[in-house]
């Protein structure tokens, strides 16, 4: 994990946050970051890092679209004067893993529902003070949403009652991730019955898998304060089930470089902030495979600003890559479980990458300031009864006694370090405790 990731001051935040609010000049700022991203791709030609080239092909940039005096002057002050004239958009993030339910968890959930349909409220209410108030907030849902058309249904082919998403949606996640090694658990026409369902999920995006490849190719995104925040997702892997040849569904495999590319460079040159999510790796393995790294790398260079991954069902590490732009791009390989029923202890132990994103209206570049990790526990009693999603701030001692697997809070604290590490989670970073009684 590089130590060294660029953060800003409480104080230039705050004052960033202010001129957010007093300066909301949208024409402007957009023509400017269309420019400015020209610009940028001209310098990367160039290959040059010298600050006055750079300030010269600006200079002559400005100069042939005809600007004035006073624009000309303005397109060669520093970047720090440039940061003070245009100001920032920031926004916040949080992300998880795998929403992954087997049969424990529906069954539960419809007890609770006595009888109409289910209810996953107890499933996941602790984790609400978490992300109802967060501007995106991220799941990888792992399985089908079919059961519109066929029985619930867990491992080793999955179908989940979609009231999954309906109570993760009323908690505030709004970008819902459904391509993953289960897409095809139930068939093309599960994958259908799951993309319509998500059609109907209000004030929400979906990502990785369309109707049809003229959907795919489309920009999937957010706005928030202005900014298109893009979405693009891919797979490893569908177990072995393919798509028959005449289906229109479409979605991208991470073997596909030429695809993904072109969705990445795309989706760079459309939106403000590219997010790519990706379901990668090795299950139970807690550290990033050779693989994920040189994917990641790719991802970066082809303009992916943040990577988040999914499958392994544990927690991976937590890096920054450097872009060939220069840029600094966060990878999470893998955010663990949210919530399952998996037999390891640590599927049951994830969390939520938590950050702000900074958007300078000049320069169009990306930062993230306020970055975390925020660990979550599986918590449960004998027979895996009782299931929900907890913070780790809110383990006690007592509740690890009495959980089903018997998961102590070292164990966790361990685990955490070794995997996500101590830089990122404030409780073990200041050595504080967590599981306080």
């Amino acid at each position: 994990m590089e130590p060294n990731r660029y953060r800003f001051s409480k104080e230039d935040y705050e004052a960033w946050e202010e001129e957010k609010r007093l300066q909301r000049e949208e024409k402007r700022a957009a023509l400017r970051r269309r420019k400015q991203r020209k610009v940028r791709q001209a310098v990367m030609i160039s290959l040059s890092g010298v600050m006055v080239v750079v300030i010269a092909a600006v200079v002559i940039f400005f100069s042939n679209f005809g600007l004035t005096g006073a624009e000309e002057e303005n397109s060669v002050i520093t970047k720090e004067m440039q940061t003070t004239e245009s100001g920032f958009t920031s926004f916040s993030l949080m992300a998880c893993g795998d929403n992954l339910l087997h049969t424990k968890l529906y069954t539960e959930a419809a007890d609770r529902a006595n009888g109409n349909g289910y209810d996953f409220t107890y499933l996941y209410q602790d984790i609400a003070p978490l992300t109802k108030d967060a501007d995106i907030c991220f799941v990888n849902q792992e399985t089908p949403l079919a059961t519109a058309v066929l029985p619930p249904s867990s491992y080793p082919l999955f179908n989940t009652p979609s009231e999954t998403i309906t109570a993760l949606h009323d908690i505030g996640f709004n970008v819902f991730n459904i391509v993953s090694n289960h897409s095809l658990d139930m068939g093309a026409k599960g994958l259908k019955a799951t993309i319509d369902f998500m059609e109907t999920v209000p004030d929400s995006l979906y990502v990785g898998a369309y109707t049809n490849r003229t959907e795919m190719e489309k920009l999937h995104y957010l706005t928030v304060d202005g900014m298109k925040v893009a979405f693009v997702g891919f797979t490893e892997m569908t177990n072995g089930i393919t798509l028959s040849s005449d289906s229109d569904l479409a979605f991208v495999y991470t073997s596909d470089e030429v695809e993904m590319k072109k969705l990445i460079e795309d989706a760079n040159q459309e939106a403000d902030v590219v997010i790519v999510s990706v379901h990668w790796g090795q299950e139970n393995v807690t550290s990033a495979l050779p693989a994920q790294k040189e994917l990641a790398q790719k991802f970066a260079d082809w303009g992916a600003d943040l990577i988040l991954g999914h499958h392994p069902h544990v927690l991976e590490e937590i890096e920054t890559v450097t872009a060939a732009d220069g840029r600094t791009v966060p990878i999470c390989y893998s955010l663990g479980n949210l919530t399952s029923t998996m037999n390891d202890p640590a599927n049951h132990v994830g969390g939520f990458f938590q950050c702000n994103i900074i958007v300078d209206h000049a320069s169009g570049s990306v930062s993230f300031a306020d970055e975390k990790f925020i660990p979550t526990i599986n918590y449960f009693t004998a027979g895996k009864n009782n299931i929900h999603v907890i913070p780790f701030s809110a383990y006690t001692e007592t509740m690890a006694a009495n959980h089903g697997f018997a998961i102590t809070t070292d164990y966790v604290k361990n685990l955490l370090s070794s995997t996500v590490g101590t830089e990122l989670i404030p409780e073990l970073n200041s050595g504080g405790e967590s599981g306080a009684e």
